[in-house]
């Protein structure tokens, strides 16, 4: 099993890595009137690809992490798309991408939350631990709550809907918070360097 490179997650570039990804989760707020007719996590999944090229000598997880926000962004173009096909099936087009869309996000955040827990197992945060091994199952219920809407008609669809934005407005903040968590650790660590080299010698390799 591979393990996390200290010297990368110690790093500045790792803290602004996480808080980058931070400010990546807000785009993927269900804004309920999307801004000129699509969505913005076009803005999110670019962020993330960002942050991941600074630290992808971190974990070899880091490395699959690009493939989910990849898929987000051909998902982007193609509800982009789809706004272009016949009237009678958009909807349903849309509906099914920004379906796919929530089953990709629910995918990368818990590889994210598994790599932030191994990050704070190795450093010793076991609070941090412990809320990113419960943190990354967060996006499973927007997205049974979007596949339950998408049956449904009438009352019964808006009610699951607001329900829906409700749920992935409260799971957005908290993975937000996860990620500003773990750049804080991360900075932290990165100026506990000079003294502890200061001290030792430098770290072990």
């Amino acid at each position: 099993m591979s393990e996390i490179n200290a010297e990368v997650m110690r790093s500045r570039s790792c803290a602004r890595a996480f808080r980058t990804m931070m400010w990546a989760f807000l785009f993927f707020l269900p804004l309920p009137i999307p801004v000129a007719g699509v969505r913005p996590d076009l803005v999110g999944w670019l962020l993330v690809l960002v942050a991941l090229r600074s630290v992808v000598r971190l974990h070899p997880t880091v490395r699959s992490l690009r493939t989910p926000a990849m898929i987000g962004l051909v998902l982007w173009v193609s509800r982009l798309l789809v706004r272009h096909v016949a009237t009678e099936t958009q909807e349903q087009f849309s509906l099914a991408l920004y379906l796919a869309t929530w089953a990709v996000l629910t995918v990368f955040v818990w590889k994210v939350g598994s790599l932030v827990a191994e990050m704070a197992a190795q450093a010793g945060a076991t609070a941090l631990r412990s809320s990113a091994s419960w943190r990354r199952w967060l996006c499973v219920g927007p997205f049974l709550l979007l596949a339950l809407g998408a049956e449904l008609s009438g009352k019964a669809q808006l009610l699951v809907g607001f329900l829906f934005l409700l749920a992935a407005t409260c799971v957005v903040s908290l993975l937000m918070g996860l990620m500003a968590s773990t750049a804080r650790m991360c900075a932290q660590a990165s100026q506990a360097v000079p003294e502890e080299e200061g001290l030792s010698g430098g770290f072990d390799a």
